[in-house]
């Protein structure tokens, strides 16, 4: 087994900028450089200084507006003494987060429902940077794709019966955002990325629609990577094959799910992230469950007030691992990697912590992986 020379930093971060309420908002408060929460993720990600790295939580359907006034404004600039950064290639999928549907999923109301939650089309949306080129041709979307379609697909139901109508189950997505193949080439070998932020397992009911969402939204990968994707169509409306063992591929994003804490859905007592950290074409040791472990920790000290066994492994400030760097077991090789979440007397403290007065860079922290191309 050989390795390449260089090793490959990839990164995913969701920087939260997920509080503007109208279209344009956002766009509006990033203009003039000084908006404060993005200017501290831009050092952050200025520090870690990834070659790839997936960004969660930027207002996309835009034609990329929002996300040109961030990479040109903060990531551009330097940022306390910090060096810019550009990216060549840059990949942005439009997303379902506050698109409307066209009709109510549950037919009961008179109202109309969005293919996923968000205030205005394109919150919540994700950006995909990169210093390696990306192979355009070979991009796969599944913005379209519906729910109904996916094998043993957890429809929620309630006392028995759907809790979404016949129309509403014809017309729901599975993607709360998208889920995208973005092939990139490293030094001649493709990697596929495979991006995607699952919808929160929390704000529904008894029916646990968003839980079940979340589950089958992860479960979306495990059917891709074993190339179990006979029922998929892509936004083109071409069947795709997925991959399969001799594929490198990492995974990446806000999952919204661990596999020993959280309110998260089960399936015959499986959760649908650990049984995709444990499948076979994953490296192994990034759950919490196995007994090798390269789950990005820390770089801080956690307080005791905040310490529990899997603390080090945390990348949400609400106390859970919910975002994910994941390498296929096939032709990659962990090299170090880390969570960006500097401690209490660290000088960079101040990115990670904030007031009414000094927002903090984001509710979560940047994730990264060092990878070796292995042959």
């Amino acid at each position: 087994m050989t390795e390449t020379s260089k090793s490959l930093r990839i990164a995913t971060f969701n920087i939260g900028l997920d509080q503007a309420r109208q279209k344009g908002e956002l766009k509006y408060k990033l203009e003039n450089g000084g908006y404060a929460a993005a200017k501290k993720s831009a050092e952050i990600i200025q520090r870690i200084n990834p070659d790839v790295l997936l960004i969660n939580e930027i207002d996309g359907n835009d034609n990329g507006e929002t996300l040109a006034q961030y990479l040109e404004k903060y990531l551009g600039k330097s940022q306390s003494d910090q060096p810019p950064l550009e990216y060549p290639y840059i990949y942005q999928p439009d997303c379902n987060t506050g698109v409307s549907s066209g009709v109510n999923f549950r037919g009961l109301e008179n109202s109309i429902d969005n293919y996923g939650f968000g205030h205005y089309p394109g919150q919540y949306c994700m950006a995909l940077l990169s210093r390696y080129p990306i192979l355009d041709n070979d991009i796969h979307s599944f913005q379209n794709l519906l729910w109904k379609s996916m094998p043993d697909a957890l429809l929620p139901k309630l006392n028995g019966k759907n809790w979404y109508s016949a129309d509403g189950l014809n017309n729901f997505r599975l993607s709360s955002k998208n889920h995208v193949d973005v092939p990139i080439l490293v030094n001649g070998k493709k990697v596929n990325l495979l991006i995607s932020h699952p919808t929160p397992p929390v704000f529904d009911g008894d029916e646990d629609s968003n839980g079940k969402r979340n589950h089958d939204e992860i479960k979306f990968w495990q059917h891709y990577i074993n190339g179990n994707s006979a029922w998929m169509r892509d936004d083109n409306g071409k069947k795709v094959n997925g991959l399969g063992p001799d594929s490198r591929f990492v995974i990446l994003g806000d999952l919204n799910a661990s596999t020993v804490e959280g309110d998260v859905t089960e399936h015959n007592g499986i959760r649908a992230i650990t049984s995709l950290l444990h499948d076979p074409l994953m490296a192994e040791g990034f759950s919490e469950l196995q007994k090798s472990h390269l789950i990005p920790k820390r770089n801080g000290n956690i307080t005791e007030s905040d310490e529990n066994q899997y603390s080090q492994y945390h990348t949400a400030h609400w106390g859970m691992r919910a975002d994910y760097v994941l390498p296929s077991r096939f032709g990659m090789k962990t090299l170090t990697s880390g969570v960006y979440w500097p401690d209490q007397s660290s000088p960079q403290s101040y990115l990670v912590t904030g007031s009414s007065n000094t927002p903090s860079s984001s509710d979560h922290r940047l994730v990264w992986l060092d990878l070796a191309i292995v042959e």
